[in-house]
């Protein structure tokens, strides 16, 4: 009996040493998300880049002084209110007590700063192409006062202000300018902690922030490229969340207990690009022709999954200026008519462009619609880059073909200007007149009259057809039922404040 006392006492004290060490380590382990997606980021500074990949980082990094909430509307941030003193004036007060990362306060001077990093030339911003023709001028009155003048009164200028990330002006000057680039200084819920590049990006809860410190004590972003590999990960519990399932690999989610798919609108428009100013695409009939032959239908169920739906023209139904048109539809025998009317009886061929990954089903859409060219006569190469060097060659005007990708992330119909306007990135094709309706409308402040303005343009576009008119994505996520997160429609937002595990 006293041996197996002995032996009781010791085999508890053991198991209460086990389940103490346990729960010491459980409770000493802060809670952490690994969250997997198709791309790395090309700079860790917002000034440069808070476009595409970058966003989904520095919205939870750095705090803009208006942010975008569920549906597209407007919710103060560092700025606790706005107004516009006239058409070409607008005037915002900021909250006060906000610090950085640093522990040093956000001020006027800090937001003009940053301000000033997009306009300047030097910086080489991807956003200059949206703000430098319309801010005249940034001032900073005094510590919490923004006052910015714009050079033509454009009305939904402040839906551009989401995209204008906050950085410390002392931290810049501090750590210079490429020290920066990889470790920014900003005022949102996360520090950047670590970036080892095309590997992890470790994002670290910030507790001085002002609307609380954030649940979740870690991030880390991992970029993937191959989506394959993304649910590989998920599965096998090495990520929380992965963006980008392939519609082969949503049943394989959805049959474990643990996983879930969420699917959103993603605001997203996935296209092909002409270049209209070299040969063959000079002539509006082969463009039109190109239009003809992609059966959509087929390629959002074959290539989608059905998880998109055919976007006929460069607008879509939430964005300001929207106008429903149906102008082209598959048609192969017009398209191979167009082609011979354009002077190719017999096709001709083209190389077509695409990256692989960085957006949804990119290569194999683009492989879908080469098939289908193929079968009215145009004859298509394909070439796949990673995407800094495909990156490199659209901003360098050379392909005659590509596939793009646009969201507009500023709800507005003017910011599809920006493809098409000679002095933004109207690179592949632009047009006068359309140029000038774009500045009407800027100079126009009754909402009616920008629409019907709009509306024209819409119908120029059309008939015009500079795009291989494609589809609106859904974005699909793979979730582990642990991670209480959900994305907010029509954005490219993975905001994870608030987000917490079970």
């Amino acid at each position: 009996m006293e041996r197996q006392s002995v032996r009781a006492i010791v085999l508890a004290l053991v198991i209460v040493a086990a389940l103490t060490g346990t729960l010491a380590a459980q409770t000493a382990r802060p809670s952490q998300v690994v969250f997997a997606r198709p791309t790395d980021i090309l700079t860790a500074d917002p000034t440069v880049d808070a476009y595409g990949a970058q966003r989904e980082v520095f919205v939870n990094v750095c705090d803009p002084l208006v942010a975008v909430a569920e549906g597209g509307k407007l919710e103060p941030r560092l700025a606790e209110s706005w107004k516009a003193e006239d058409p070409k004036t607008y005037v915002f007060k900021l909250r006060r007590g906000v610090r950085f990362h640093d522990g040093s306060p956000v001020t006027a001077e800090d937001v003009k700063f940053t301000l000033e990093r997009i306009l300047d030339p030097k910086t080489k911003s991807n956003m200059a192409a949206d703000f430098v023709p319309v801010v005249a001028s940034v001032d900073a009155p005094d510590p919490l006062t923004v006052r910015i003048s714009l050079k033509v009164p454009l009305v939904p200028f402040i839906n551009q202000m989401p995209s204008v990330y906050v950085i410390s002006k002392r931290a810049f000057e501090s750590a210079g300018e490429r020290e920066f680039g990889r470790k920014p200084i900003c005022a949102g819920p996360y520090k950047l902690s670590e970036w080892l590049p095309n590997e992890r990006i470790v994002l670290d809860a910030f507790d001085g922030y002002f609307r609380g410190a954030p649940k979740i004590r870690r991030l880390i972003f991992r970029p993937i490229p191959d989506p394959s590999a993304r649910v590989a990960a998920l599965r096998a519990g090495e990520a929380d969340l992965v963006e980008g399932v392939p519609p082969d690999q949503i049943a394989l989610v959805e049959r474990a207990n643990n996983l879930q798919i969420i699917a959103t609108q993603s605001g997203a428009i996935q296209f092909l690009l002409m270049n209209a100013f070299e040969d063959p695409f000079k002539n509006k009939r082969v463009r039109w022709a190109m239009n003809y032959a992609v059966d959509w239908d087929t390629v959002i169920k074959g290539v989608f999954g059905g998880y998109a739906r055919k976007a006929p023209s460069p607008i879509l139904p939430f964005v300001f200026g929207y106008k429903p048109v149906v102008r082209y539809f598959y048609d192969p025998e017009r398209a191979k008519r167009l082609l011979a009317e354009a002077g190719y009886p017999d096709g001709f061929t083209v190389v077509m462009e695409t990256p692989s990954g960085r957006w949804s089903r990119d290569r194999e859409m683009a492989q879908a619609i080469a098939g289908y060219l193929q079968q009215v006569g145009v004859k298509v190469e394909m070439r796949t880059f990673e995407w800094g060097e495909f990156l490199r060659r659209y901003r360098s005007k050379e392909p005659r073909l590509l596939v793009w990708n646009y969201r507009n992330i500023f709800f507005d119909f003017d910011d599809v200007g920006l493809h098409f306007e000679p002095d933004r990135r109207g690179w592949y094709w632009n047009h006068p007149q359309l140029t000038q309706m774009f500045a009407e409308a800027r100079n126009t402040i009754d909402q009616n009259r920008r629409k019907a303005v709009y509306s024209r343009a819409v119908d120029l576009i059309m008939e015009e057809a500079p795009w291989l008119f494609g589809v609106e994505l859904e974005t699909v996520y793979g979730r582990n039922r642990r991670l209480n997160w959900k994305p907010i429609s029509g954005t490219w937002y993975v905001d994870f404040y608030g987000t917490s595990t079970q």
